[in-house]
Formats: structure tokens, sequence, C-alpha cells
């Protein structure tokens, strides 16, 4: 289902968005330009609605909609090329950053209406609350490690995943037949009965 396909997006893409927030020092030898990293802090904070679009890109896809996401990918663009041109003078690649952000924001927005619309409302905070509560958690424990940089940086990534684990557990995140989903997918885990 959509609720599920939704929920599963959120549950990988929420830490990733959490992690590359705070732990962006991190990756500097990846872009190997130290001004880069506000930019790529800012556009980290897309990556959440990066992923939990697909939920509705897919939903809409399954009962032939396509062409209305197309609509809505068009109308995103619209609103881009137009933030882009208002902050772009005066704030440069930062704003070019916050427009991405807020672009993926209103797309994710019209997927989730076009989904309402043509097939059902994703209760999105229903769905939401139990992991972004879990990914703040792990953003707490890692803050403390944000300025870790190089192959120390691992370990931090490591310990975030496990805290973030541990906190998805213990806030119930999953449902029972979110792991029995699990189960099937990762026999190999010891999930227990």
């Amino acid at each position: 289902t959509v609720e599920r396909f939704y929920k599963g997006l959120l549950l990988f893409g929420w830490p990733i968005t959490v992690g590359c927030v705070l732990l962006s020092p991190a990756f500097r030898f990846v872009y190997q330009y130290g001004p880069a990293e506000p930019a790529f802090q800012i556009l980290s904070l897309g990556m959440v609605f990066m992923f939990v679009t697909n939920a509705f890109i897919g939903a809409l896809n399954s009962i032939d909609r396509q062409v209305s996401f197309t609509w809505a990918a068009f109308w995103s663009m619209v609103f881009n090329v137009g933030v882009n041109l208002a902050i772009i003078p005066r704030f440069g690649y930062l704003g070019a950053s916050w427009s991405t952000v807020a672009t993926e924001f209103v797309l994710c927005v019209l997927g989730w209406w076009l989904t309402a619309r043509h097939l059902a409302a994703v209760p999105v905070h229903r769905l939401s609350w139990r992991i972004l509560l879990a990914g703040v958690v792990m953003g707490a424990a890692i803050f403390p490690f944000r300025s870790v940089t190089g192959f120390p940086a691992i370990g931090v990534i490591a310990g975030g995943a496990v805290v973030y684990a541990l906190a998805i557990v213990l806030v119930r995140a999953l449902d029972r037949d979110d792991w029995a989903q699990v189960r099937r997918v990762a026999p190999f885990l010891p999930l227990g009965r």
C-alpha cells in the first residue's frame, strides 16, 4: 500500500537527512571545498522530501496517473525558477540550495495532494511522528560528534544507525505488519517472532 511505502521511505530518508545535516564536516573529503559545507547541509534537508515523494509517484503510476504527477513536476519547476530568480541575486548558491529544498517540499505536497485526490489520503502525521522522533533521538546522540572527520566519522555514523534502530524499537515506530515485512526482506536478522 501507499502508506507502507511512504513509511518505509521515510524510515530510510529521515535518518539520512539528519545525519547529513549534522555530520556534514565528515564529508569534506567528498566536496573538497570548505564553503560547500553549508550548501550541502541545506540540500540535505531536502532528502527526506525526495524519498517520500517517491511513494506518491509510485501510487500515481500504479493507477495510471503519470500525467498528473508530470504536471506537478512542471509546476514545481516553475516554482523553482521563480524562487531562484528572486533569491539567487541576493543569496547566491545558498539561496539556490534553499530554493531546491523548497521545491522538493512543494513537489512532495503536490504528490500527496494528487494521491489523496485520485486514490486515498496518506495519513502523514500518524505515519511519521514516531519515525521523526527516532531521528531526533539519533540526532541528539550524534550532535556532540558533528566535527568528527575522516575515518572516525564511520564510527559515528554506525553509532548513529544503532541509536536510530533502538529508538525505532523504543518508540514503536513499526507495527506488527511492518516487522513481518522486515522479517521477509531480511530473514537473517534476529528479530524473534
